[in-house]
């Protein structure tokens, strides 16, 4: 179940009568949906973390909450100091009413404990099999492939400098947000915006690089960036600054990461141009089914 889009651009942290509606709102479209669809002891699975009042219902036969980036946070859209308090605490409640909590990076899983809340680290998957089912159409060397969206995450003047150092290469950019137009004009640059996540496969399939220019943030390490598997799926080497983490994927898939220093990005690209698939590559343990499995089987083990 999803919110409406009007959802998307309003806050729900507070204040506390808008919550209460929006609260009242989603009960309904719950027990409608319960109805309609006759469902007996059904599981709930939250992502988000504003309504622990609908976690805690009697009516779920189990409860996850699942911790997909750090929403508290303070670049994340939410400088003032006092919205990300409450979206902390609401996050802390939601945990509280939930039969399991999993987060996606031992850095959640260690700051959700300093306030009492074990937790179970499932890093992020991706469906690997409609990734297979994709034809590229060709190959292209020399090209490497931003997939995601344009904030502040990104090293702007990174990006900017390494496509102006290597004019040789083509860089794409897929991908849209509030900050695009911090990404400069090139003649060896294209700016796609917003485009279907299959259009984004392809791209990515007939490319030889996949770059990840993120700058150093507590958001950025407590993320499990699912863009990382789907780069290495596709069939690309990935380029990526210090501040990524790469859990477990540093041992799966290590060779073909690339942890440049900022200083070292325009000079990374020499060598890395002809295509080299990933076939090869046991990314099995990365899907979202194998991702579903670890987390149904703890519910079984924790729910009462």
């Amino acid at each position: 179940m999803t919110l409406p889009r009007l959802f998307d651009f309003v806050p729900l942290a507070f204040p506390a009568w808008w919550r209460k509606v929006v609260s009242i709102y989603l009960l309904h479209v719950v027990r409608a949906m319960i109805r309609k669809y006759d469902i007996v002891n059904p599981g709930l699975l939250a992502y988000w973390w504003f309504f622990p009042e609908i976690v805690s219902l009697e009516t779920w036969r189990f409860r996850i909450f699942d911790v997909i980036d750090r929403h508290w946070d303070p670049s994340a859209n939410r400088r003032d100091d006092r919205r990300r308090k409450q979206h902390l605490k609401y996050v802390l409640r939601t945990a509280d009413a939930a039969d399991a909590t999993f987060v996606v990076s031992p850095a959640l899983r260690d700051e959700l404990e300093t306030f009492g809340v074990f937790t179970y680290c499932a890093e992020n998957g991706v469906d690997l099999e409609r990734i297979a089912s994709i034809d590229p159409g060709g190959h292209r060397n020399r090209v490497a492939v931003y997939a995601g969206g344009i904030n502040g995450r990104i090293d702007f003047d990174l990006l900017n400098n390494t496509v102006k150092s290597n004019p040789e290469w083509l860089f794409i950019v897929a991908g849209g947000g509030p900050r695009l137009r911090e990404i400069g004009d090139a003649p060896n640059l294209h700016k796609l915006g917003n485009i279907d996540y299959e259009d984004v496969l392809r791209i990515l399939k007939a490319s030889a690089v996949g770059i990840i220019p993120f700058r150093e943030s507590e958001y950025v390490n407590s993320s499990s960036l699912m863009k990382l598997v789907d780069y290495l799926a596709c069939g690309v080497k990935v380029v990526v600054t210090p501040a990524v983490h790469l859990g477990r994927m540093a041992d799966a898939a290590g060779e073909q990461i690339f942890v440049v220093e900022r200083s070292a990005w325009s000079d990374a690209f020499q060598g890395l141009g002809s295509v080299v698939s990933n076939e090869a590559l046991d990314l099995s343990s990365f899907s979202v089914q194998a991702r579903s499995s670890r987390m149904l089987g703890i519910v079984a083990e924790v729910s009462p």
